[in-house]
């Protein structure tokens, strides 16, 4: 047979090897809460074989141990000084090119901060003004949080209260 131009070429590949590969935190779940200093066990689950995976962490957490075969189950330590927020993990299989989805931990101080100040120290809001209130509290060890009540507008005379959420 003579191969040209017009010649159809056929591969053939094994079924199995047309699977896509992933993967993916097992554990810890979304929003589990760790503390700084605690050692967290990160499990991955993987459909697929991979040369190594990593568990890369949102800073100050950083890239841990890399694995080159299952079980893929990582130890990570938290710095004792990380800010009180939520963290982005993620596996990465950097041969292959293949990332998890991430998950996002949060992490808390056991202990309350040792000072918080509040800017400003009064807020007076009058009928259609914003307003903004920020308090910052500093832990033992030097983390520090960050709570803040976003621009308000007082529309009617009334005692107002706000859910907040801390901030890096």
């Amino acid at each position: 047979m003579m191969i040209n131009a017009r010649t159809l070429l056929l591969i053939c590949v094994p079924l199995g090897s047309l699977a896509a590969q992933s993967l993916q935190i097992a554990s810890p779940a979304g929003g589990a809460v760790v503390n700084p200093g605690q050692t967290v066990t990160v499990n991955v689950s993987a459909s697929g074989t991979f040369q190594e995976v990593a568990i890369i962490g949102q800073s100050p957490i950083g890239i841990n141990q890399v694995l080159n075969s299952p079980p893929y189950q990582f130890t990570i330590q938290v710095p004792n000084a990380t800010n009180p927020a939520q963290y982005m993990l993620t596996a990465v299989a950097p041969v292959e090119g293949i990332n998890s989805a991430p998950v996002l931990i949060d992490v808390e101080r056991p202990d309350s901060p040792g000072s918080i100040a509040v800017t400003p120290p009064i807020l007076n809001l009058s009928i259609g003004h914003l307003g903004y209130l920020q308090t910052d509290g500093q832990f033992s060890g030097g983390a520090k949080v960050t709570v803040s009540v976003p621009p308000a507008s007082l529309s009617t005379p009334m005692l107002r209260t706000y859910n907040v959420t801390a901030a890096q």
